[in-house]
């Protein structure tokens, strides 16, 4: 098997509690006062697995917590099976409980959070990396949060939780300028429910949730594209997790039949919108999708294969681990998706 990257893992913080020795002592008060605990909002009544919850069931965990809620664990049950060089660790209770606060608990939380990760992941096994959360609600904050911690060793990536903002939004641009500055890009990752007021779209059903994810995916690539964010930023990287990226090259087509009928409407898109997502974004594999005839899946990420970067989303119900993946594909493009394209990306 080829060398990995893995760029999509979630660990979790086993309780609220372990976040207390990195938070401003009125913030934990608040907490201790109301009784609260970290909260996931996508595990609702409506929207939760239909199986249980979205961990699986036979990954390895300790205390009654979450698989993933310990670096010893992961590292055991995962990264030592496999040729795994790195993981790109992302929160996605932080990404909830950050994008969910108002904006003072919000900034707190996403201190919290990078201190604990920096603290007892990075500094457990040097294969841990991570994308540190901001805030979406206070750019300029979250700007000095970069400052703080972005250039600490494993920090490889800005995470900005996925709100009904467009990701192409002004509000956005200084995180983007503060990101470029420290040569990280930026990472999104489906999470937070809130994605899908952008769509006008409330889900009634965990399954429909999950299969409109590419849709929320599509409006933020066109977004970053038509708000002119990738011609300001040529060289920064934007990273979509977990979106799907099944869908991308039909709306690609589409995009430039497009630009090419109404670009007097946005004269600074400079290039065909499909030059400015070969040059700036990359998807992640997982989850894959499964036709029948697997010979289409192949064609398919063949043409966007320099954009795609190999995620199992360890320990989720429907990862797609590194030995049942990409099997179908020639080597070399399994050497770029498993390795090269996020070793480039991620600046390792």
């Amino acid at each position: 098997m080829v060398k990995i990257i893995d760029c999509d893992v979630h660990p979790y913080v086993p309780s609220v509690k372990d976040l207390y020795n990195y938070m401003d002592p009125a913030v934990v008060k608040k907490f201790e006062i109301a009784g609260l605990e970290i909260s996931m909002g996508t595990d609702t009544v409506v929207t939760r697995n239909p199986s249980g919850g979205t961990i699986r069931k036979d990954a390895k965990s300790r205390e009654g917590k979450p698989a993933g809620s310990y670096p010893e664990d992961v590292t055991e049950d995962y990264l030592n099976k496999y040729p795994i060089e790195a993981t790109i660790l992302n929160d996605l209770s932080a990404c909830w409980m950050v994008s969910q606060s108002g904006t003072y608990l919000s900034l707190k939380l996403a201190s919290a959070y990078n201190d604990y990760f920096i603290a007892k992941w990075l500094d457990y096994d040097e294969r841990f990396k991570y994308a540190m959360i901001v805030s979406p609600w206070d750019p300029y904050s979250s700007v000095d949060e970069i400052k703080r911690v972005g250039k600490e060793k494993g920090i490889v990536a800005v995470q900005i939780p996925v709100t009904r903002i467009l990701v192409g939004s002004r509000l956005l641009w200084p995180i983007y300028q503060a990101a470029y500055e420290m040569n990280l890009p930026i990472y999104f990752h489906i999470a937070t429910n809130d994605e899908y007021h952008i769509l006008g779209l409330k889900s009634e059903s965990y399954f429909e949730h999950h299969v409109n994810f590419p849709a929320v995916q599509e409006v933020n690539v066109a977004s970053l594209v038509l708000s002119g964010v990738l011609e300001k930023f040529p060289n920064i990287k934007f990273v979509f997790a977990e979106y799907g990226f099944g869908t991308m090259v039909p709306f690609l087509w589409r995009f430039d039949k497009d630009w090419r009928g109404c670009r007097i409407e946005t004269p600074w898109v400079k290039m065909p919108p499909s030059e400015y997502v070969k040059r700036n974004i990359r998807f992640t594999t997982q989850p894959l999708p499964e036709p029948k005839n697997i010979k289409l899946l192949a064609e398919l990420m063949m043409e966007i294969e320099d954009s795609l970067l190999f995620s199992s989303d360890y320990p989720h119900w429907d990862n797609d681990m590194p030995d049942m993946s990409l099997q179908f594909l020639p080597e070399k493009s399994r050497i770029k998706i498993f390795y090269e394209n996020a070793k480039s990306t991620f600046r390792l």
